[in-house]
């Protein structure tokens, strides 16, 4: 259990926990801070272009792609993340595979199973910035125990 007095280990899981029980999303599928309508994701790209060859429907994908086309018109930063592409392309895939009912396509999407392929590649992440750091020799970060610790 997370506590409001949570310091700063674990800051970051409290926030996204909060923000999850709220409604919100703190991985958007749909804000690029480095890419743009003139700079797309070559990996969502190349998602597409797969995915358009080899599914069997991409219904899911293109209703995606007309949520980008929209959102580019208010803003150049709305494009379509990696994220949001392989989130609709894994809808494409369950419900191309003939395995699921719409029904149960809908439970899987609303109890967030698919959000576990972002925390999952995340974490790789995070495993691969820690296996760089030390293969580079240097410290990993440690926040100052001071802020951490609370007893004497």
């Amino acid at each position: 259990m997370l506590c409001a007095d949570h310091g700063p280990c674990v800051s970051g899981a409290h926030n996204t926990i909060v923000t999850a029980r709220a409604g919100k999303d703190l991985v958007s599928s749909l804000v690029s801070e480095s890419r743009g309508g003139d700079n797309r994701d070559k990996r969502v790209e190349l998602l597409q272009r797969f995915a358009r060859s080899n599914f069997p429907s991409v219904k899911y994908m293109e209703y995606a792609v007309e949520v980008e086309t929209y959102t580019l018109s208010k803003a150049n930063n709305l494009v379509l993340n990696v994220d949001g592409a392989i989130g609709s392309l894994f809808l494409d895939l369950l419900a191309g595979s003939g395995m699921f009912t719409k029904q149960e396509i809908d439970e899987i999407v609303e109890i967030g199973y698919l959000n576990g392929l972002f925390v999952l590649a995340r974490s790789i992440g995070l495993i691969g910035h820690t296996f760089d750091q030390k293969r580079l020799k240097q410290p990993l970060y440690r926040h100052p125990w001071e802020d951490v610790l609370y007893t004497k």
